[in-house]
């Protein structure tokens, strides 16, 4: 069901800053710049249409006394997403309550400034704050009013002026009662959802399957977003042009959840009750087995370049592998496992159907044969055939065969033509489709 219902800024900030909405670990998300932010608040000081907001409210949602949200714990509500609107409130609920607001790429929390002769809004900098006329949207939100018209000091100049400033000030005060048109999706099943999302968002952040779940994830576990940045952070700095997807996590997280890289299956409440402690132990072992599988394309495959990678998603059949057999593999297990992931990579394995194929690959890996099974996942869609001249014509430097090239150069120890250092993760790569006549 659907429905339409008005809530005013205040409210919902209200009720965000007491979880009845939650906006589920969104400062990852955060894309705004300051002009855009600095933009919101004049376009709610001149009563301009400011959007709609998608509210999400559904029984599937997990959320326990593990939230710290008494309120919720004690009312029985059911706790509510925000899918749509994410960045205005993000923006609207720090300023209002005089919280960091921190821009991506920034390490310096923001502020607005209003000037009560221009009635411009800027973002607070050093002029804001040294020239008279400027005043903090935080400050006002936080210490009211009053308090601002005090700080300004406006007794030697006339009264009608005063008072002229004062409506100004209650003007932008009042931004709290600007009122938003929000619709409310009630027990509609997951891919609906995203549906209804695509069709009423544009220009806003893009929603998907793996939005969804981070934020029932988080309304079960706050700090699930931290943890998750945290790890791509570190494998980035220690793996040259390796940027982990968010999706490839969760869905790591989802097969050794469920057994399935279907995201929608995680809290489906017919399979199985999620907790928070499921939710920690599962995202150990996933980090144990991407580090181990990272490794093992780094170390054993000579894939130390992940932006040759085709695709991400064989680092979810690595995590459960590793998972399963807890980290130990034999000399020849390693070989297996090796030919398998280049047969993979090859003849694109992950092409298409790609949670489909996942699911097939983590119910081999259980098997008796786990490694037999695997290529023959392999060869039910391509057959069992040799590369051959064919296969190589007319590939580009996308190909799953330009990565097999720099494979080969480095098990080869290829060097570099003109410092004669061997080919490596830290060097730059030079790509031409003819060889250039210049360096021969």
């Amino acid at each position: 069901m659907i429905t339409s219902q008005k809530r005013n800024i205040g409210a919902l900030v209200k009720d965000i800053d007491q979880g009845r909405i939650l906006l589920p670990e969104l400062q990852r998300r955060y894309v705004w710049k300051s002009p855009q932010v600095r933009d919101l608040f004049d376009s709610l000081y001149r009563n301009y249409p400011s959007g709609q907001l998608l509210i999400w409210e559904t029984p599937d949602l997990p959320y326990s006394r593990t939230l710290s949200v008494d309120d919720l714990a004690q009312d029985h509500r059911t706790p509510q997403l925000l899918l749509d609107g994410q960045q205005r409130l993000t923006s609207l609920t720090a300023i209002l309550l005089g919280q960091d607001l921190v821009l991506r790429d920034s390490r310096r929390p923001i502020d607005i400034a209003f000037n009560i002769y221009s009635e411009k809004f800027e973002v607070a900098g050093p002029r804001q704050r040294r020239e008279p006329g400027w005043i903090s949207l935080k400050k006002l939100y936080t210490e009211g009013a009053m308090s601002i018209l005090i700080g300004l000091g406006l007794n030697n100049i006339p009264k009608e002026e005063q008072e002229e400033i004062y409506k100004r000030i209650n003007r932008v005060d009042n931004i709290r009662n600007y009122e938003y048109n929000i619709n409310l999706l009630e027990n509609l099943p997951y891919a609906e959802v995203t549906r209804i999302f695509v069709r009423v968002n544009s220009g806003g952040t893009t929603l998907n399957s793996a939005d969804l779940t981070l934020a029932q994830m988080s309304s079960l576990w706050r700090g699930i977003t931290r943890e998750l940045t945290s790890f791509q952070n570190s494998l980035k700095k220690t793996y040259i042009k390796l940027e982990v997807d968010t999706g490839i996590l969760l869905r790591a997280m989802s097969v050794l959840l469920t057994g399935s890289a279907r995201l929608g299956q995680m809290f489906k409440s017919e399979s199985r009750h999620i907790t928070i402690d499921d939710l920690k132990d599962t995202w150990k072992r996933v980090v144990e087995g991407m580090k181990l599988s990272i490794a093992f394309l780094a170390n054993n495959c000579s894939i130390d370049r992940f932006d040759l990678l085709p695709t991400q998603y064989v680092l979810i059949t690595l995590t459960a592998f590793f998972d399963h057999f807890k980290g130990e593999l034999t000399e020849k297990q390693a070989k297996s496992l090796q030919h398998w992931v280049f047969t993979a990579l090859i003849w694109s394995r992950y092409s298409g159907a790609t949670e489909t194929a996942v699911g097939q690959d983590a119910t081999a890996i259980k098997s008796e044969q786990p490694f037999e099974r695997l290529l023959q996942n392999i060869y039910d869609r391509v057959g069992k055939r040799p590369i051959t001249e064919r296969e190589l014509r007319d590939q580009r430097k996308n190909s799953p065969f330009m990565m097999m090239s720099y494979v080969l150069a480095r098990r080869n120890r290829a060097e570099d033509w003109f410092n004669g250092v061997h080919i490596g993760s830290d060097q730059v790569l030079e790509l031409h489709h003819i060889f250039p006549k210049a360096i021969l």
